[in-house]
């Protein structure tokens, strides 16, 4: 999978948006549960 990743720069840019909204959600339901407790 890496090499297809590594050939393909428009696949590469979608998973980099992808991690980074992935990031911020995972800080939003941490922060969320963080101020819940």
């Amino acid at each position: 999978m890496f090499s297809i990743f590594l050939l393909n720069d428009e696949l590469d840019e979608l998973l980099l948006i992808f991690v980074d909204l992935a990031h911020i959600l995972m800080v939003n339901f941490v922060t969320l549960h963080a101020l819940d407790v």
